[in-house]
């Protein structure tokens, strides 16, 4: 409801109570009805309907009483309106929040699909080591770094012997868990800098950066110690062949790898 600030207003001195009473009614309801899309309430109507039958103009008081009813259906219609609008704003709200979390959601599964897609490109299937293509990449990456500052990087190269007795003798199975194993033992025994990976077959490959050769070669026969004493299940003892090399001034990629 809005509460009127009513000036004082001088009455006619021979006016009787009921008529002053109605003269501010009707003050009253001239203000109500100047305010911008506002009617005057039904209580108010309702009063001066009530003063205009005490002075006997029953015509004025059903006339408000009329407008009285009018006001009161147009104030409820309002009202439902308003709280329809409200509850539409709401759900509404609702909603674009609801929305909002599935975009998001819908942009961390995409977010964690693509970092998965990632990792199976740059990683070897059965090792979980990086692949080939990783290496390569972490390879040129070293070359030019190298080319630039003259970091150091050297490689360890290592093929498993005799492998193929393995897969003879015992079957792929073995042989595969003999690979997940000689990968595991590499990861446990590089430093975190190195990149472990398989380099194809029963051939892996340690990236040694900022390293040279003779750290390189001291990582070679950890190794290949590690190796040869690890019992590899029904496989047994396996050995490994190594090679080592350090990036030459001037040699690219290719070079390095094919002197390991």
């Amino acid at each position: 409801l809005v509460q009127l600030q009513l000036p004082v207003v001088k009455t006619p001195a021979d006016l009787a109570a009921p008529s002053v009473a109605l003269h501010y009614l009707l003050r009253a309801m001239a203000l109500a009805d100047g305010i911008a899309r506002f009617t005057a309430p039904g209580d108010l109507l309702d009063a001066a309907a009530r003063e205009y039958a005490r002075v006997d103009d029953y015509r004025q008081a059903y006339a408000l009483s009329q407008r009285a009813n009018v006001s009161r259906e147009t104030s409820r219609s309002q009202e439902a309106r308003n709280r329809a609008v409200a509850m539409q704003v709401t759900h509404e709200t609702e909603r674009a929040r609801a929305d909002a979390e599935h975009q998001r959601g819908l942009a961390r599964a995409q977010a964690e699909r693509l970092a998965l897609l990632e990792r199976l490109a740059a990683s070897d299937t059965l090792t979980g080591l990086s692949n080939r293509l990783r290496l390569d990449q972490v390879l040129a990456e070293e070359a030019a770094r190298h080319a630039r500052s003259g970091t150091p990087v050297a490689v360890v190269l290592l093929d498993l012997d005799h492998f193929k007795t393995v897969n003879d003798q015992h079957g792929h199975p073995v042989g595969d868990r003999v690979l997940v194993a000689i990968g595991q033992l590499l990861t446990a025994t590089a430093r975190r800098t190195d990149e472990v990976g398989r380099w194809g077959g029963e051939e892996f490959m340690v990236v040694c950066r900022d390293t040279d050769l003779a750290g390189a070669q001291a990582l070679a026969q950890k190794l290949r110690r590690r190796i040869a004493a690890h019992a590899f299940g029904a496989a047994g003892h396996r050995t490994a062949s190594f090679g080592v090399a350090q990036l030459a001034a001037g040699e690219d990629v290719a070079g390095l790898v094919a002197r390991a």
